[in-house]
């Protein structure tokens, strides 16, 4: 019965795993703007997609204007 023990934990550990990615997604996802600034002569977007783990950059930018670059 100890394999099923091992199984039960690695259950366990995975779940908690999950969890704990669940909540970081959230806390990263509630950091976002909601809304993003208008500034005359720019056009904004935005895209979000969570990775699969957390890391420690939450976001980048990019900018299509020869001048910004």
């Amino acid at each position: 019965m100890e394999s099923w023990d091992s199984y039960d934990q690695l259950s366990l550990m995975c779940q908690s795993i999950e969890q704990e990615l669940r909540m970081a997604r959230e806390i990263q996802r509630s950091l976002l703007p909601k809304t993003l600034p208008e500034l005359p002569g720019y056009d904004m977007a935005a895209y979000y997609q969570p990775a699969g783990e957390v890391l420690g950059r939450a976001g980048s930018r990019r900018t299509t204007s020869p001048s910004l670059r």
